[in-house]
């Protein structure tokens, strides 16, 4: 396992997406045990976190996809851990904010929150 923590000028952002991507892909693991495995791999269990909320929408064929994602900022680089899906093409609403991050801090028993942007 990779203590990113440690290794901030040696590891491109580039290479740690790539790693995620590759532990994702065509992995059938909850968003709950994805999102404590990466805060492991991470290895930020004392450090404040900054997190950010945002909304992505694109079509997939004839099909509009539209997610508010959460995800924890390490290195410059923001990493997806919690999404929900959002109906149709709008905006997220407070209330659908507020319930992602109160999925986050339940299931990761997070204490320590420096601050949640709005996107990086």
């Amino acid at each position: 396992m990779v203590n990113y923590s440690s290794r901030t000028g040696e590891i491109s952002k580039c290479s740690i997406y790539k790693n995620y991507q590759r532990l994702v892909h065509n992995c059938k693991i909850s968003q709950n045990d994805l999102a404590l495995c990466i805060l492991k791999m991470l290895d930020i269990d004392d450090c404040k976190l900054i997190l950010a909320l945002d909304r992505t929408n694109w079509m997939y064929g004839k099909q509009y996809v539209n997610l508010l994602i959460l995800s924890v900022c390490v290195l410059g680089c923001a990493i997806p851990i919690y999404w929900t899906e959002l109906d149709g093409r709008g905006n997220s609403n407070t209330e659908r904010r507020k319930e992602l991050l109160a999925r986050f801090i339940t299931n990761t028993n997070c204490s320590i929150i420096y601050s949640v942007k709005k996107s990086l």
